[in-house]
């Protein structure tokens, strides 16, 4: 409780809260302890609140003066961590959510047991590393001294082997622990990335590409959990190892030699941090270029069937190329700093070494040193090239982890645009009114809204209309709170929207959009979606009142059928209609349909606003228009123009006013309709071919610097059993060797340093021509390969796939060739100086094969499953992206979370396995074989008569062991990469191997645009025939129409024509040739098609017109004028060359609908097809539209599918298809007087004329 002394607690309230160099929440808590408040700090809680970086907390006071609350009030919204403060009612008085400093702090501070655990660890290894070289030199001298007796020899030996199989235990226990640890942040990370992502609304993904989000949820957290493993480890075990090293050789042996052996150490220390700074800023840019290069994967492969009607694959691959070699320029310049880090410290190491073997021998000269005592020195000094080599290794780890992660925290800090309230709905139904002032999107100017006022009363239908892009679906958005009105508001309860809970709110809401989005998953579980404990009996119910139960039924496993991604396996009107089932199953009190019908045919729209109207006889319901049928029994429709209100009243009292409505009215028609394998490896390295001259001249340097390496110890052995054992040190020949040494260690730097850009360069090559070429060939895939195949797997494959073999080139071909090099020229030498003592070295490499051997037959289905999961994970992260809005609607975020957290939990547990693996047999088990080996080598030294072994070879042959280790257990990690690359390699080379889209070689354009179909059935998959038995004569420049009920077969008949599928029985001809003999070139510059689902590119209206075609700006305008759009266009801050939003995020449906139509009046093929391309815009539109396509026709086939009846009733040929058969043909007037379905169809149809004439005359007589 406060104190009672107002002016003290005053005091001591702002010396308290302003100690800034205190954490907030920590100064917060010492409020508490001292009595000045009683909080309840709830802090670091990631599952309770939602994102590991905000703490909140409740704090209670006493009443007191005002001025002490000003005071209290002011200095806490001081504190600059401090993002939000509420005044509370109940127990506490205020809330404030703080600012957590950094999470990866928070994660170290919750897992301490693990990383305080590992840590431990690492120290014990540390101190018992210090024992062997003690143990080396005790054995030296003995033997040199002759003190030591065999038996003595014998116990020191096995004292080190008992130390060596300590250390390869508790190796395998830090390994677990440690890495076991950061892969766990990996699953926390992108859980808390996900439930972000879920917080965030519309406009946020109007602002970030969904190849960026996704990099970051990938690659970026890769990286981060790298720094947390890799980083931790190097830091931990450089410090301790170098830090306990360090004290030995200064207390054990002589401070002064120490001294004298680390001066080249603040010189590499300056030149590491130098370098380090430079990497960060460059690698963050090519993060960045890898986010781009995700973007045009992730937009290409969305964009597949608009790239294949457009034919479009070499324009896509060429500009996925262009890509590629921005971010390979990019990355060639990280490698231009990363590649000077090892030479720099080999450098460093070489003079350390120079200073203590010179400095040492003098002093054994002297007598004030022993020659054992000078090889522990030596080799207590190459205990410490780890802790260097590990601190340019961990400088390099935490700038690409530090990148990573600030582009992962500059997305977890974003706060939505739109803020949750506070306050809890009453029960109960309630009137909603709106009262909106202004409202404009985010980067834009203009209001999008103005004026617009309605109340809508509990049971009421409200009635959106207006012409495309007036902001029907702008209402719809704010009252779905994806934005906040600028001025004014919307109340439900009379309370402000803005002011309740989002997901409270959401609750009442059921919501169907305009584009229906279904995830990769059965019929049964989308519509299912809000409901997931749902009766097979509840979801029949609604599909039935969605009149979409028979379809399913029809369907090859009926409600148990996978829809595909994005409902691929569906006609347009059933995902409709399974989108309507879906918000219907809610049950919620208000219904939004935004233009939800526009997809399905009139007698089927009829179906289902009857059965609307008896579901919703006491629920709201709002719905938004383009065929004014839908509005008939609205309480009253609100007619939209220019973001204002141009109308509103009832259909009847609109339908006899002069105005728009009634001349769309007049225009329109109310219809229905009736029930409607070589081996990987060689493949991967073969990449590598046109890049033999950087590669052999890399090997060269290799063999160079590997010489170079390798002479260093011979140079030393000669010198100490030459001049120093014989208590000689002519100056001349001194220098004469040191200056050897040196130059011997600068040409090994430069060496590696320039094949290490090498290495690099030909990666970054083979990787670029590898995506390209991967790139190209999903391009090429036949449409039935994206129908099975979810995108994010062909994007991961096409980035992380390809980034892995990056590594082959990178990390395992030059380690492998390194390692071989440096292992060949040890060898030479170790069999040159004294063969028995080789002979004993050699026996590690059976040991090693073996180890290899098993490693690779038990990682590589182990490291499968890894990247299976990890393809998952990706799957999982573009779906929800591109679906959070339906997430969201049916408040689902926790079940799409715990699905996305199971991937990266099954993720995790393989890794794991791997982690295990890798632990028994690779870096601990080799490293073991290495002190056996060394114990090998004390037992030939220690028994062999004297003088048979000298001490300067003995010192050599440590060394070599030490480098050959090294290398040994290099080659044995690259086994996990090279595991991984060769599973990476099956991937990438079975989607290149995939059956590509075929095509002719008849090269000669379509002149006429006739069209032949002969006999032709068809089906997907199976014998399930789609379409059966079709014949169809389309003379040239004639308009055809194909009508039926949503699923009869009318899109599959034009994909067939677009030549996407190839068919199960009969001919298509186009122009009397054979479809499939037609080539590329000659189908796609002679068959155009637009979509019923439209297709916008992040880009400008010009690139998204003209495609990359040769076409003048005077022609883009002109199309834009075409069909209504250069209006628009003009408005923008760049006109034509205005970028537009992902996916043209900042374009209604149907102004997308109109920019697809203008793609193909820009530059007329000879067959036009329109797969119900005009559902989403208005009738005035659309009238304007017909003129064109009636000029259009005066030299192009036209192919229409159309729910419309009115905007085909002067079609030369109307084809009438019924669950995938032709049961009628002919014209209008033909079909009308065989009185057969299309009769049925039409009759239930009134000409708007009549319409208007009857509505006047009623009028009139009122």
């Amino acid at each position: 409780m406060l104190q009672q002394d107002c002016t003290l607690s005053l005091q001591a309230l702002a010396d308290a809260v302003n100690l800034t160099t205190t954490p907030c929440w920590k100064r917060l808590k010492r409020l508490e302890d001292e009595g000045y408040i009683r909080g309840k700090v709830a802090l670091l809680d990631p599952e309770k609140l939602g994102l590991g970086l905000t703490a909140f907390v409740l704090i209670k006071t006493q009443q007191h003066s005002s001025e002490w609350y000003c005071k209290f009030v002011s200095v806490v919204e001081a504190m600059p961590e401090v993002l939000g403060f509420w005044r509370m009612a109940g127990e506490y008085d205020y809330l404030i959510r703080v600012q957590v400093a950094d999470m990866k702090r928070w994660y170290f501070t919750r897992e301490w047991r693990r990383y305080l655990g590992a840590v431990a660890l690492l120290i014990i290894i540390a101190i018992l590393q210090l024992v062997p070289p003690k143990v080396v030199g005790v054995i030296v001298d003995g033997v040199v001294q002759q003190r030591l007796s065999s038996q003595q020899v014998l116990m020191w030996i096995g004292l080190m082997l008992l130390i060596a199989v300590v250390v390869y235990l508790v190796r395998y226990v830090w390994r677990v622990l440690l890495f076991g640890a950061s892969y766990q942040l990996a699953v926390e990370l992108r859980e808390n990335y996900y439930r972000q992502l879920s917080r965030h609304h519309p406009e946020f993904y109007l602002r970030h590409r969904t190849g960026d989000l996704m990099a970051r949820a990938t690659n970026d957290v890769d990286r981060v959990v790298f720094a947390a493993g890799e980083g931790v480890l190097t830091l931990v075990d450089s410090l301790v190892m170098g830090l306990a090293v360090l004290i030995v050789m200064s207390t054990q042996i002589s401070w002064q030699l120490t001294l004298l052996a680390l001066l080249p150490m603040p010189v590499m220390a300056v030149v590491i941090k130098r370098d380090g700074a430079r990497l960060h800023d460059r690698f963050k840019v090519a993060q960045a270029a890898f986010s781009a290069l995700n973007d045009r994967t992730q937009e290409s492969m969305t964009s597949i069937r608009m790239i294949k009607a457009f034919g479009l694959e070499d324009r896509q691959s060429a500009l996925f190329a262009a890509e590629a070699q921005d971010a390979g320029a990019k990355n060639m310049r990280v490698a231009r700093i990363d590649a000077r880090f090892d030479p720099t410290i080999y450098v460093a190491i070489g003079a350390a070494n120079l200073l203590a073997i010179g400095g040492g021998s003098w002093m054994v000269v002297d007598g004030t040193l022993t020659l054992g005592q000078l090889t522990s020195f030596v080799m207590y000094l190459g205990l410490m090239i780890w802790p260097m080599l590990a601190l340019a290794w961990m400088f390099n780890i935490v700038e690409r982890g530090s990148a990573a992660y600030s582009r992962i925290r500059a997305m977890l800090e974003e706060e939505p645009g739109v803020v949750d309230g506070d306050k809890t709905l009453p029960e109960g139904r309630s009137e909603l009114v709106a009262s909106i002032r202004q409202f404009h999107y985010p980067q834009t100017a203009q209001p999008t809204l103005q004026n617009v006022n309605f109340t809508l009363k509990p049971g009421e239908m409200l009635g959106l209309c207006g012409p495309t892009g007036s902001g029907k679906s702008t209402i719809l958005a704010l009252i779905q709170r994806h934005f906040d009105v600028d001025q004014g508001d919307i109340r439900y309860h009379d309370i402000p929207l803005t002011a309740l809970k989002i997901d409270g709110w959401r609750s009442r809401l059921a919501i169907v959009n305009q584009t229906p989005f279904l995830f990769s998953d059965t019929v049964a579980s989308n519509i299912a979606l809000g409901k997931p404990g749902a009766t097979q009996e509840d979801i029949e119910r609604v599909a039935r009142l969605a009149s979409v139960h028979e379809d399913i039924l029809r369907l090859p496993q009926g409600y148990d059928t996978e829809v595909g991604e994005r409902g691929v396996m569906l006609s347009g009107g059933q995902k409709q209609r399974i989108s309507i089932a879906r918000a219907l199953l809610l049950d919620a009190e208000i219904l939004i349909l935004d233009d939800a019908l526009s997809a399905v045919d009139g007698r089927t729209e009829h179906q289902i606003l009857h059965n609307l109207r008896e579901w919703g006889e006491h629920r709201t319901v709002i719905i938004s228009a383009h065929r004014l049928s839908a509005l008939t029994e609205a309480s009253e429709i609100l007619v939209m123009q220019h973001g204002h209100i141009a109308q509103r009243g009832s259909h009847d009292g609109l339908a006899s006013q002069p105005g728009w409505y009634r001349d769309m009215y007049r225009y329109q028609q109310l219809e229905a309709a009736l029930d409607e394998a070589p081996e990987q490896e060689e493949r991967l390295l073969a990449y590598g071919s046109p890049w033999r001259k950087p590669l052999g001249g890399a090997m060269l340097m290799l063999w160079v610097a590997a010489a170079a390496e390798v002479c260093g110890p011979v140079l030393v052995s000669y010198f100490i059993d030459n001049l120093v054992a014989k208590n000689q040190m002519p100056l001349g020949l001194a220098a004469g060797l040191a200056v050897a040494y040196i130059l011997l260690s600068i040409s090994a730097a430069g060496l590696h340093y320039l094949q290490a850009l090498l290495f690099n360069r030909a990666a970054v090559g083979v990787v670029q021509k590898l995506r390209t070429d991967v790139m190209d060939a999903a391009l090429r895939q036949p449409l039935s390969a994206f129908d099975t195949q979810p995108v994010g797997q062909l994007i991961s494959r096409v980035t992380n796939d390809t980034e892995v073999i990056r590594d082959l080139y990178v990390t395992v071909v030059a380690t492998v060739l390194r390692s071989a090099a440096l292992i060949g020229a040890m060898l030479v030498a170790m069999f040159t100086l004294d063969w028995r003592m080789a002979l004993v070295a050699i026996t590690i490499f059976p040991a090693v094969i073996a180890v290899m051997f098993i490693y690779q037959r038990y990682s590589t289905p182990i490291v499968r499953r890894v990247r299976g999961y990890l393809a998952d994970i990706n799957d999982g992260f573009n779906e929800v992206i591109n679906g959070m809005s339906v997430i969201q609607q049916f408040r689902q975020q926790a079940r799409f979370g715990e699905r996305m957290g199971q991937a990266s939990r099954s993720h995790y547990l393989a890794r794991m396995q791997t982690l295990r693996l890798d632990g028994w047999l690779l870096r601990p088990l080799l490293s073991l074989f290495s002190a056996m080996i060394l114990c090998g080598l004390l037992m030939l030294f220690g028994f062999t008569s004297r003088g048979t072994i000298e001490v300067g070879v003995l010192y050599a042959f440590i060394n070599y062991l030490g480098r050959l280790n090294e290398p040994l257990i290099e080659l044995t990690t690259q086994q996990s990469i090279l595991q991984q690359a060769v599973v990476a390699g099956e991937r990438v080379f079975e989607l290149m191997d995939g059956k590509r889209q075929d095509y002719g070689n008849d090269n000669r354009p379509l002149a006429s645009g006739a069209i032949s179909v002969d006999n032709v059935s068809f089906a997907y998959r199976g014998d399930r025939l789609v379409l059966q038995d079709i014949n169809l004569e389309v003379p040239s420049r004639s308009f055809i129409a194909l009508v039926g009920h949503t699923g009869s077969g009318k899109s599959t008949l034009a994909n067939l024509l677009m030549g996407y599928y190839p068919l199960t029985k009969g001919e298509i001809r186009l122009d009397g040739r054979p479809l499939d003999s037609l080539s590329h070139e000659t189908l796609r510059r002679g068959v155009a098609m637009v979509q019923q689902d439209p297709v916008v590119m992040a880009d400008s209206f010009f690139a998204n017109v003209t495609l990359g075609r040769d076409i003048s700006e005077e022609m883009v305008w002109q199309a834009l004028e075409t069909v209504q759009l250069a209006e628009l266009a003009r408005a923008l801050p760049e006109g034509i060359h205005t970028r537009l939003g992902e996916q043209g995020n900042n374009l209604s449906v149907g102004q997308k609908q109109l920019l697809a139509l203008a793609r193909v009046l820009v530059e007329a093929p000879q067959i036009l097809i329109l797969d119900e391309a005009t559902a989403n815009i208005d009738s005035g539109t659309e009238q304007a539209i017909q003129r064109a396509l009636a000029a259009v026709r005066q030299h192009t086939t036209l192919v229409v599918i159309a729910h419309r009846l009115s905007t085909i009733t002067d079609a030369n040929t109307i084809l009438v298809l019924h669950r995938g058969q032709a049961v009628e043909r002919g014209t209008h007037s033909e079909l009308l007087a065989q009185q057969g379905r299309y009769w049925q169809m039409y009759q239930l149809q009134l000409a708007g004329e009549e319409l208007a004439a009857s509505a006047q005359e009623e009028s009139l007589t009122a």
